[in-house]
């Protein structure tokens, strides 16, 4: 169960932190562009990862059909299920985990077809688009697009930081609903 564990944990780590993995002056410059000190940091990512780890305990599935991102021990649930007993399951599942604060649960239900490389394309194009956006602190914030709908969640320094993220969203081609889970700092 250990190695288990640990290699979800990995895996969390490499999906969900890149910035942390890469070392070095790379992953000075990108703390010292975000709010989150490396603590934080790092405990959003061991809580992501047992969440995770959680889903897996019940059902492998649950990892392919549900996105996790946490900011200050906040989770933010995405994706996509079948039926809504799941929707309800992988908040109390989430819930669970040690230093979670708070559980923000926009999974949708399955109805048809959907579209995910539309889905990932919007999120590449408004997470380029944040990144050269000046005065942004965009690696404090994350985006996540399910079905057309994009979900902004993080912390904002300001309110014309997290106005700037929402209308960079509603400005992509494909995005039919913004959902704003973005606290301002203060």
């Amino acid at each position: 169960m250990k190695k288990t564990f640990c290699l979800i944990a990995v895996a969390g780590i490499i999906s969900s932190c890149t910035p942390v993995v890469l070392g070095g002056a790379a992953a000075g410059a990108t703390f010292a562009s975000q709010e989150r000190t490396v603590g934080t940091t790092i405990d959003d990512t061991n809580i992501a990862s047992a969440v995770r780890y959680n889903f897996a305990q019940f059902d492998a599935g649950l990892l392919a059909d549900i996105g996790v991102e946490v900011n200050r021990g906040r989770v933010l649930l995405t994706g996509l299920v079948n039926a809504q007993d799941t929707v309800e399951l992988a908040s109390r599942k989430a819930e669970q985990v040690v230093g979670v604060t708070g559980v923000v649960n926009e999974i949708q239900l399955r109805n048809g077809q959907t579209n995910i490389a539309q889905d990932s394309w919007i999120t590449s194009k408004i997470r380029s688009k944040m990144l050269i956006t000046k005065g942004l602190h965009s690696m404090d914030m994350s985006t996540e697009t399910v079905n057309g709908v994009v979900y902004i969640f993080g912390t904002a320094q300001n309110l014309e930081e997290r106005n700037k993220t929402i209308n960079i969203a509603r400005n992509i081609a494909g995005v039919r609903k913004v959902v704003s889970h973005v606290d301002v700092k203060g």
